[in-house]
Order: structure tokens, then sequence, then C-alpha cells
């Protein structure tokens, strides 16, 4: 049993008291010694985020194993050189850089000496570890996937908005396989007016599939189109009616598909050409997350592209568990046609790394 004086006052006076009051009668799957060294971190290197958890008044082995990790983390990544910006930052309320301070950890844990923030030339990738005589550089991404999914409802509501106009005795269902980017609506809305009434979808060569029919009274929106992809497909529909007549018009895409692309070419400028680089894609904690994000990217290895990217290291974050507790399921994506390998040693140690969710386990709750 741990020392009461050892103890955080903030998170209680005892062991006992924290395991009855934050833990609600549950000891957590940390040892006493190890959560003690977590809360200590948390309230040293981040106390904003430790004081927002102690005055919400939320409770239960969700919230404490959260912490935990966290304060682990920064636990371990305390001492390593460059972590003073990246804290910084962090208790400036950039969160996405604790999935810097999240992959150092895992790097350290795997038996390598990180860096982060050390300049390569004139970039400045996030990670830096050297094998043996090699330098590997790592840059660190998080997504906010609610983001990316609002702007592409938005992009695709405007766009059956626009379409309305020239559905007029029409119900038109459209799914999108081209980047919403890079969309002309101008030309969109041209083809879709050109477009004949079928009973079965059709190729809209440059957009998509279509299929137009006759506009039944009332409208009801129900996809025919197959997307064809398991991942996370969204969709908008608008609709005009005057008596039984008007208009109907719903579309839909597979969101991440361009995404994944735009996100690599983004990142490719703070990666040296004449060194390895992994980019790790913090592939967020909702279901699908890396299924998502997978088969796109592994399209984007080709001979004459992304040869910078040696490989691509995603991750997705659950609570679960019993004891509930955090887990981390990985999957690498290595680069056949990349300019500079992995070193061996590293390629290694990180296909170590977990990739799917402990067997007794349910699914994610967080």
């Amino acid at each position: 049993m741990p020392e009461s004086a050892n103890f955080p006052e903030a998170f209680g006076n005892s062991w006992a008291e924290f395991i009855e009051e934050w833990c609600l009668g549950v000891p957590p799957a940390t040892s006493p010694e190890e959560c003690i060294r977590a809360l200590h971190a948390l309230l040293h290197h981040w106390p904003e985020h430790a004081q927002t958890l102690i005055a919400a008044q939320t409770r239960g082995l969700a919230v404490v194993a959260n912490a935990i990790d966290m304060g682990l983390i920064l636990a371990d990544t305390a001492n390593l050189p460059g972590v003073g910006h990246v804290l910084s930052r962090l208790r400036a309320g950039e969160r996405s850089t604790f999935s810097e301070l999240a992959v150092a950890a895992v790097l350290l844990r795997l038996g390598f000496s990180p860096a982060l923030g050390m300049p390569a030339g004139q970039k400045v990738p996030d990670l830096a570890l050297t094998v043996r005589t090699t330098t590997v550089y790592t840059e660190v991404i998080a997504p906010d996937r609610g983001q990316i999914e609002k702007d592409a409802i938005d992009k695709i509501t405007t766009i059956a908005s626009s379409l309305l106009a020239v559905a007029t005795g029409a119900n038109v269902e459209l799914f999108l396989d081209c980047d919403l980017e890079n969309l002309d609506i101008a030309l969109l809305t041209s083809a879709v007016a050109d477009a004949s009434f079928t009973d079965q979808p059709i190729e809209l060569p440059s957009f998509g599939r279509i299929l137009k029919r006759p506009f039944s009274f009332p409208p009801v929106v129900s996809p025919s189109i197959a997307s064809g992809t398991p991942r996370t497909v969204l969709g908008a529909a608008r609709s005009v009616v005057d008596g039984t007549s008007g208009a109907l018009v719903a579309v839909r895409v597979a969101v991440f598909d361009g995404r994944a692309k735009r996100l690599l070419t983004a990142e490719l400028h703070h990666l040296p050409k004449s060194n390895p680089n992994i980019v790790v894609i913090n592939a967020g904690n909702v279901p699908g997350g890396i299924n998502d994000w997978v088969p796109v990217l592994r399209n984007c290895f080709q001979p004459t592209r992304n040869t910078r990217i040696s490989a691509i290291l995603l991750y997705q974050t659950g609570v679960l568990g019993n004891p509930l507790d955090v887990h981390r399921a990985w999957q690498m994506l290595v680069n056949k046609f990349a300019a500079n390998p992995l070193p061996a040693e590293l390629l290694d140690a990180l296909s170590k790394l977990p990739t799917k969710w402990p067997i007794e386990a349910a699914q994610p709750i967080t």
C-alpha cells in the first residue's frame, strides 16, 4: 500500500480515498506506485488539465484510466530533449501536441531515445531518433475527425443545394468517387442536368455514380447506390416540393479518401529527403478510425510518389477491458518504394506494437 504522505493531495488524502472517491470503489489496472507517479506528473506538467478534471467532479475508472495514461506519458517524456517547447504548446491549448508526446513515449518504451523538434537542415520534424548511425525523423499528425466530417458535410450540402436547380422533376442520387477539394460544381451541375433517367446507377465520368429517376411524391431518401467501401460514408440531401411536383437530390461520399492523400502531401515538406521518415497518424478513438485511412494510404505509395515516406504508422486509442484501462492498437504501412527504408532494428520493434485490442476486452468506449 503506497504511503499516504506521497499521495498527491489534489486527488485525495490517501490511496484508499482515491479508490473510493475517484475510482468508485474499483481499483485501476495500473499499480498504485505507477498511478501515483502519473498523477504527480499530470499535476506538474499539465496542471491546467489536472485542475479541469478535479473541478469537473466526473468520476469513475474511464476518467481515471485516461488521467493515468496521460500522466505516465508526461512522466516518461519529461526529460527528453526538446520536450519543453512541446509542453508549452500543450499547456497553451494545443491538445494535438499530446500525440507527439504519446509517440515519443512509445519509442522510448521500445528502447529508443527520441528527441522532439530537432532541426533537419531547414526542416523541423516533430521527432528524431538515431538507430546506430541512421537518424530517423517522424512527423505526428492528429487530424480532427469531427472537423473533417463537418467540412465534408458542408461541401456535399452545398453540392446538393446547387444541383436542385437542374433536378426539377427528378430524384437524383449521386455517389461521388472524386476528391471533394478539387470538385468543379459547375461541371458537375452540367453533367447531372444532361444525365438521362435510368433504373440503375450509371457512371458519371470524372465524378462518380448517378441514379436519376422521375420525381416521386413524397420525396424519400433511400440509398440505392452501393458505396463499395467499408470506410465512413457521409451524405446530405436537399428537396423542393410544390404540391406533388418537385425535386430531390441526395449526395454521398467516402469522406476520408481525398483527405488522407492531402494529409500526406501537407506533411512532406517537414521531412528531409536524405533520411528515413515516418508519418504517424492518430486515427482517432471512434469506431472505424484506422479502417477509414488504411486502404487509401496504401494506394499513396507509388514508385514516383511519396517516396520520402518510409512508413506510415497509425494508431487508435480506446478505454476498455475489466478493469478499464487505456489501450492503443497500431498498424504499420511500410513503403516498398521508399528512397530511404527504415533501419531493420526499428522496423522490427515497431512491428511488435499491438495491432488489436486485448482479446478479453470489449469494443472501445471512448
